[in-house]
């Protein structure tokens, strides 16, 4: 599934949800399904509905005809010069430094964590799975409690 069509669902579902508690039709468009919408990741493939349009205009948006990157200048040099300071390797072929341009905080997070400290923690809270009686790591990102509750839920 591409990421506009992930958006055409989400905005499908919301319209319904919308139109079935008596608001207006595109009541809510959410901001990146905007960008989408005014061209500014690229030209749609199809005609946008006149209502679409009628709405932009009315909300004051404009469409975008020009070069999609042009909204989004060159900052590769900022994270390189950031991951010297750091003393963080670019990586083969530098997919570190895209991974930390296109997500800074997360990448921060990554290279500050204490792994070892972490995966004790996880083995720690292992669980044993009582469906399959084999042993599950709990998910960090989630609390034990969640976690625990769906499993005997």
């Amino acid at each position: 599934m591409t990421p506009f069509s992930q958006y055409v669902k989400n905005l499908s579902m919301m319209n319904v949800i919308a139109m079935e508690k008596g608001k207006e039709r595109w009541g809510m468009i959410a901001d990146d399904i905007w960008d989408m919408l005014l061209g500014k990741a690229g030209k749609l493939p199809g005609q946008l509905a006149p209502e679409i349009i009628e709405k932009a205009e009315r909300e004051g948006r404009k469409f975008f005809t020009g070069n999609p990157q042009d909204n989004y200048p060159d900052a590769l040099d900022k994270y390189r010069k950031l991951m010297k300071e750091n003393k963080w390797e670019l990586g083969e072929d530098d997919e570190e430094l895209f991974e930390y341009a296109m997500h800074p905080a997360q990448y921060e997070a990554y290279k500050v964590a204490r792994p070892s400290r972490t995966s004790w923690r996880m083995w720690r809270n292992a669980v044993p799975n009582v469906t399959s009686l084999r042993w599950t790591m709990p998910n960090p990102r989630r609390s034990l409690c969640r976690w625990t509750v769906r499993l005997t839920a």
